[in-house]
């Protein structure tokens, strides 16, 4: 296979594990949020520098940078909690600035520079059996007990509190759930591409995973994972147009916008034969 192609692949198993991460938090409970960048920039900072500097194997530092990242996960969460909407959007910018602002200025990031010298061990087999487990999970996760509770506390957090759903602990579980599978493919990131710096994750790469999860449909894990697929291939597809790629690129999302604001899929699931998942029923009510 051609190296550049295969180099894609790569990639959108990373991206896959950070959209699955943010349908958990966005997609099934209904917190807005742009720290996805933020996260995964933990999860890499963490798994490299544990690797380069204190001689972790590859696989310790990818926990670690996991775990660090549900940490920060909590840090974030409830605090948040006292915020909804757009408030808790703003809220999670701040935090993926805060985090950015550090990584420019702290030694032990290496500051502007990066860290170079990551060795390459992110193989296709590695990357696509950890975006296996976290689908897995995600999906058991979904249909538990603890899926039902995220979904009552979207559609209704009152109605949901009343019922007796602890919505301050459920909504800190999504963080942290979210949290770790985003550093997770941080680290992976990190150990695929041999080099990271902070404008790796500024917070626009956390805005084009909220897109994923939009344009394939808010509230479906199969809507996720096909909009990851589309979005993370139509970019490179359309590099023949060289100067107009973009604009091809954008007007293809307006269009989308206008005559499919629910999505490609529209919050149907391929687990459930194509019918409404129970997620998206929530998001369309309380909407």
């Amino acid at each position: 296979m051609n190296a550049y192609i295969f180099q894609i692949i790569l990639l959108l198993g990373v991206n896959i594990m950070l959209s699955l991460g943010l349908h958990i938090v966005t997609g099934e409970t209904g917190l807005l949020s742009v720290g996805t960048a933020a996260f995964m920039a933990v999860g890499g900072y963490s798994a490299a520098i544990a690797h380069l500097r204190f001689g972790w194997s590859m696989y310790m530092g990818l926990i670690a940078g996991s775990l660090i990242a549900a940490v920060l996960g909590v840090l974030v969460g409830i605090p948040s909690l006292r915020l909804k909407g757009d408030y808790l959007l703003m809220g999670t910018f701040g935090f993926a600035e805060i985090v950015r602002v550090l990584l420019l200025n702290l030694e032990i990031t290496n500051g502007a520079l990066g860290i170079p010298g990551i060795p390459i061990m992110s193989t296709f087999c590695r990357i696509y059996a950890a975006a296996g487990l976290l689908l897995a999970i995600t999906l058991y996760l979904s249909n538990s007990k603890t899926g039902r509770a995220w979904r009552a506390i979207r559609e209704d957090e009152t109605a949901a509190e009343a019922m007796g759903v602890d919505s301050t602990l459920y909504k800190t579980l999504a963080f942290v759930i979210g949290s770790s599978f985003c550093g997770l493919a941080g680290g992976l990131y990190a150990f695929l591409i041999g080099f990271i710096s902070p404008n790796d994750f500024g917070v626009m790469s956390s805005f084009i995973v909220y897109l994923y999860l939009v344009l394939g449909g808010l509230g479906s894990v199969a809507g996720a994972i096909l909009g990851t697929i589309v979005l993370t291939i139509l970019p490179e597809w359309l590099r023949a147009a060289a100067a107009f790629r973009m604009i091809i690129y954008g007007l293809a999302l307006v269009i989308m916008v206008i005559f499919r604001p629910q999505g490609i899929l529209g919050g149907l699931e391929l687990s459930r034969g194509l019918r409404p998942s129970q997620a998206a029923t929530g998001s369309r009510r309380s909407g």
